[in-house]
């Protein structure tokens, strides 16, 4: 009995060890750059948007507003089906060159095992793929 509890307890600190001691992401942080594409923002908002419906976890956009440069939508885990908010801001450093920022939270627990880093990673993947494929 006494190696079962070693062994849970073992390997819950572990986990500990392992995962991030927050629940979010931004770029900014070390390893999350922000994006910069040399494309209108109007291009890039586009596929900031579509990118919730072609990213393989992405569950779909919450609520945008072009004028503010804005997208809020979400992302949904594969095993536990936890949810995570995916905000996006966009500007205009320059013509023709957009900066895309991106934070991710998420809405239960309060550490996220590096998910929400990868969600930033996966999601801004997914916008350059749709970038790279412009008609």
């Amino acid at each position: 009995m006494y190696r079962w509890l070693a062994l849970g307890v073992l390997s819950l600190s572990l986990l500990t060890a392992c995962g991030s001691s927050t629940n979010s992401a931004s770029t900014g942080e070390p390893g999350l750059d922000p994006k910069i594409y040399d494309a209108p923002i109007d291009q890039v908002f586009t596929a900031a948007e579509k990118a919730f419906t072609q990213w393989p976890r992405g569950r779909g956009v919450l609520e945008s507003d072009r004028a503010k440069g804005t997208v809020h939508g979400y992302s949904e885990t594969n095993l536990w089906k936890f949810q995570d908010d995916i905000y996006v801001t966009l500007t205009e450093p320059e013509p023709n060159k957009t900066k895309v920022e991106v934070t991710s939270k998420g809405r239960v627990g309060e550490s996220d095992f590096g998910g929400n880093a990868r969600n930033i990673s996966e999601y801004l993947s997914t916008v350059d793929d749709l970038l790279a494929a412009k008609p």
